[in-house]
């Protein structure tokens, strides 16, 4: 029973980290100044090509896959913190 503890609270650890980068990925980005001015408040690296009609853009391939990542750390804690609730409970 007492090492099942480890793990929850492990579990809490990485769902806290996980929701403070949801956090900052789902806030409005500042509006980015495009891509032939020398401003570049936005600096994302292009991963994958963005459009033909707009081609200074960049589609937020790092932001969305971190926001993946965070949903699966969300299901994984749902999933053991059910499976802690059951064994401390037998």
């Amino acid at each position: 029973m007492q090492s099942k503890d480890a793990c929850l609270e492990a579990s809490g650890d990485l769902k806290t980290i996980a929701t403070s980068l949801m956090k900052n990925i789902q806030r409005p980005p500042p509006p980015n100044s495009g891509p032939r001015t020398a401003l570049g408040e936005i600096d994302l690296p292009a991963m994958e090509p963005g459009s033909s009609i707009m081609p200074g853009k960049v589609n937020p391939v790092i932001p969305e896959a971190l926001n993946l990542v965070a949903a699966q750390v969300y299901g994984n804690d749902a999933a053991i913190s059910i499976c802690g609730c059951w064994a401390s409970s037998s």
